[in-house]
């Protein structure tokens, strides 16, 4: 498709979930916009041109929200990941209001799902770009064979000497990866502070999850009416039911390691949502870069266009907000143990996430 660069520009700009979004994202734009309004700049960026919103000849955006017949599949893998990401978001902030019997776990899940699909578009981004830019992946294809053989040594010492009491403990071999999702994003981002907030969060997010499915039901503690679970950095302590029994004998520990179980779960989404929005920044400023290039073509000749005139390189930034801390505080009291599945203990079902996390950050 042929466009001039300055109406693709405008077009670009014109761009909104609330208008030109498909019906989920009309509907529930707003629900992230708060923590995450880089998810709709993404979308403005990398994938609005890549839809038959955009049409030549023409300076306004179409209703057509598919993509074009002329689009690579690796564009459209990335966009669909993107999608993907926007609606297990959804998902989660729709468990926290719904409150039905397995609302957390199911919460979780949608977490977990979203940082594999965060690598996705990250990871695919950056080894399309090395390819506009005509360059290699350290990791996966310039690694040496004693480099290779130095990183499995790596491996070995941190994690073989406890293969046996992880096989006991788990009733499965450990997973032992050469080569990792991290690695790339290393490669990527380097020491940037928003790589490291990222691996912060979603490893604890991730075994938080794993534990809920795969391991016994997540034993509870119940104080004045309200369901306590095991914080994210504690839940390894507490997967035995008598470990979580025995911290109810002491207020302390209570406090130290349990937290309410809504304000958990709306804080470790918003603070998902927050690392998302500063991972986010960078990607699209490099995003805008490639696409606006007047070095590299590549992307816009993936992207089935082609600029009619001379145009100056724009490169565009999303914005950036810090990640919520997790300081909950929790009364002195006498504590019970709770295991199974939820009952009515008084909880107000009519509480959304927002009033939560508002909750959470007057406690920070």
């Amino acid at each position: 498709m042929n466009i001039n660069y300055n109406t693709l520009e405008n077009l670009i700009s014109q761009a909104k979930f609330a208008e030109h979004g498909d019906d989920q994202e009309k509907e529930s734009w707003d629900i992230l916009n708060d923590n995450f309004p880089n998810c709709e700049e993404f979308w403005r960026r990398f994938v609005v041109p890549l839809t038959c919103r955009i049409r030549e000849n023409n300076d306004t955006l179409g209703k057509n929200i598919h993509f074009r017949d002329d689009i690579d599949d690796e564009l459209r893998h990335i966009a669909s990941a993107h999608y993907s990401i926007f609606m297990h978001l959804v998902y989660a902030h729709h468990h926290i209001k719904s409150r039905e019997p397995s609302w957390f776990e199911n919460l979780y899940g949608h977490l977990y799902t979203v940082c594999d699909l965060v690598e996705t578009v990250l990871v695919r981004w950056y080894l399309l770009r090395l390819k506009c830019h005509n360059e290699q992946s350290k990791t996966l294809q310039m690694l040496t064979r004693d480099e290779f053989l130095g990183r499995a040594g790596e491996v070995y010492d941190a994690m073989y000497e406890n293969a046996y009491q992880n096989y006991l403990d788990n009733g499965k071999f450990m997973r032992i990866e050469v080569v990792r999702g991290d690695d790339l994003l290393k490669e990527y981002f380097g020491d940037r502070k928003e790589r490291e907030d990222y691996a912060r969060l979603s490893s604890p997010i991730r075994q938080y999850r794993n534990i809920m499915v795969h391991d016994i039901k997540l034993g509870r503690v119940i104080y004045n009416k309200e369901i306590l679970v095991p914080k994210l950095d504690a839940v390894g302590k507490y997967r035995a039911w008598k470990e979580v029994e025995k911290a109810t004998q002491n207020a302390d520990t209570i406090r130290q390691d349990f937290c309410e179980q809504s304000k958990q779960a709306a804080n470790s989404l918003a603070k998902l949502e927050r690392c998302l929005n500063a991972l986010w920044t960078k990607l699209i400023g490099d995003v805008s870069d490639e696409f606006f290039s007047s070095d590299r073509e590549l992307l816009r000749q993936l992207a089935g266009i082609t600029f009619t005139q001379d145009y100056a390189i724009t490169v565009v930034e999303g914005t950036r907000n810090e990640p919520i801390e997790e300081h909950p505080t929790i009364a002195s009291g006498t504590y019970s143990s709770y295991i199974g599945v939820l009952s009515d203990f008084g909880t107000d079902n009519s509480t959304d996430s927002t009033t939560i996390v508002e909750e959470v950050d007057e406690e920070s």
